[in-house]
């Protein structure tokens, strides 16, 4: 039976155009978004497998007090493939 893990990782930049206001503070938002995780899936057979995941996601703000945030997202997946041949 196969087996598979994988890992992922991203970073991202994301600026906005307009000016924001928040905390007495009003300039252009700038965020910056990281995300790393973790994969790993089971074949139980050749058309059937099952399936983890992992991923935690950091957002970091020039606004910090407003905007900054942790994530983590897990999931549990069954997959079945299925041929029309």
């Amino acid at each position: 039976r196969a087996r598979t893990w994988g890992a992922n990782g991203s970073a991202q930049g994301d600026r906005y155009p307009e000016l924001a206001t928040a905390g007495g503070s009003t300039d252009r938002r700038l965020d910056e978004v990281y995300t790393i995780g973790s994969s790993a899936d089971y074949a139980l057979r050749s058309w059937l497998s099952v399936g983890a995941a992992y991923t935690r996601l950091q957002r970091s703000s020039n606004f910090s007090g407003q905007f900054n945030y942790f994530a983590h997202r897990t999931s549990l997946e069954l997959k079945a493939a299925f041929s029309m041949l």
